[in-house]
């Protein structure tokens, strides 16, 4: 089921440590990270990249507070013609492939590039501490997502 989850999903990743990422952050937690940096940067708002637009319950559902991320692309949003009605509807599509097709993903990366010149990023690591007793010491998403692709190549070199 894990390698299903892992691999199965539709992500335009070019490097593999942002699929195993999501695995611990969430999916497309990568992909919505770099959404969140391009999303700060183009508002002058903080946020936390750590690839979730909106808070969740333990059973899938949006909870009513709004995040900070929400916050700011509500505030880019209507400084791009983006309706906060849009914006929502849009961020509640935040795990799946379909976020993609929606107003608010492509304002956020043609004002990105706009402003760059140059392809806004696909994704992101996100910045996501982890916590357990089985860890002596502190951790990253990050350093998840590096130990496993460490682990996928000390793998793949044995094959034939």
């Amino acid at each position: 089921f894990g390698t299903a989850r892992l691999i199965g999903y539709p992500a335009s990743y070019a490097d593999l440590s942002h699929r195993f990422a999501d695995y611990n952050a969430g999916m497309y937690a990568s992909r919505n990270a770099a959404l969140q940096f391009m999303v700060a940067e183009l508002t002058g708002l903080p946020l936390v990249l750590d690839g979730d637009l909106l808070a969740w319950d333990a059973h899938g559902k949006v909870k009513s507070t709004e995040t900070r991320t929400l916050g700011a692309l509500r505030a880019f949003g209507k400084a791009h013609g983006l309706s906060g009605f849009t914006i929502e509807r849009d961020a509640r599509k935040e795990k799946s492939a379909s976020f993609e097709d929606t107003a608010t993903w492509r304002a956020v990366r043609e004002a990105w590039q706009q402003l760059h010149g140059t392809a806004p990023p696909y994704a992101r690591m996100p910045e996501v501490a982890l916590a357990s007793p089985k860890l002596k010491q502190p951790r990253t998403t990050a350093w998840f997502a590096n130990s496993v692709l460490a682990r996928y190549h000390t793998c793949r070199s044995r094959l034939p």
